[in-house]
C-alpha cells in the first residue's frame, strides 16, 4: 500500500468520526453551569497531595471563564 493511499484512508476514517466526536448534553465537566451572556467567574485554588514516596503541589492555579456568547436551547 502506497504512502499516499494510507493517507487518503486515514483521513476517511477521520472524518467518519468527527461527527460523533460533537460534544452535546449530556457531557461531563467540572463546571457544567454555562456563564450567563457578557458575565464572568473566576477562581483561585491550589492542590497537594502526601503520599509515601513523596508529595506533590499545584499552585496556585487561577481560572477564569467569560460568558462570550448567549446560550440557546432547543425547545
Amino acid at each position: 500500500m502506497t504512502p499516499v493511499r494510507s493517507l487518503l484512508i486515514a483521513v476517511i476514517l477521520i472524518c467518519a468520526a468527527a461527527p460523533s466526536a460533537l460534544a452535546g448534553p449530556p457531557f461531563m465537566t467540572d463546571d457544567p453551569e454555562p456563564v450567563d451572556f457578557r458575565q464572568s467567574e473566576y477562581y483561585v485554588f491550589s492542590s497537594f497531595d502526601r503520599t509515601l514516596d513523596g508529595y506533590g503541589v499545584a499552585g496556585p492555579a487561577f481560572e477564569f471563564n467569560y460568558g462570550a456568547a448567549p446560550t440557546y436551547t432547543c425547545t
